[in-house]
C-alpha cells in the first residue's frame, strides 16, 4: 500500500474532508467515502457543492473560516 500523501488521515476513525482554498476536494478519509457515500477518487478537485449532496452550508462555512483564516471543524453532519 502507497504511504498516504495527508499522513495517517486514513486511518481516523472521523470522517476528515480537505479543502483547497477555492473549495475543492482535495482528500476524502476512508470514514468520510463511507459516510458520504461517494468515492474519493471521483470527487477529487470538484466544488465541495458540486461532490456532496447538499452541501451548501458547508461551502459557506467553509468560506467563511478561509475568510477568517481559519479552520474548520464540524461536527454531527449527517
Amino acid at each position: 500500500m502507497a504511504a498516504s500523501r495527508f499522513g495517517g488521515l486514513e486511518f481516523l476513525s472521523s470522517a476528515v474532508v480537505l479543502l483547497d482554498r477555492h473549495l475543492a476536494i482535495l482528500y476524502l478519509n476512508p470514514t468520510a467515502e463511507q459516510l458520504f457515500e461517494i468515492s474519493g477518487t471521483h470527487v477529487t478537485q470538484l466544488p465541495i457543492e458540486q461532490a456532496l449532496f447538499g452541501a451548501e452550508a458547508l461551502a459557506a462555512s467553509s468560506r467563511h473560516a478561509l475568510e477568517e483564516d481559519r479552520r474548520l471543524v464540524c461536527r454531527n453532519l449527517v
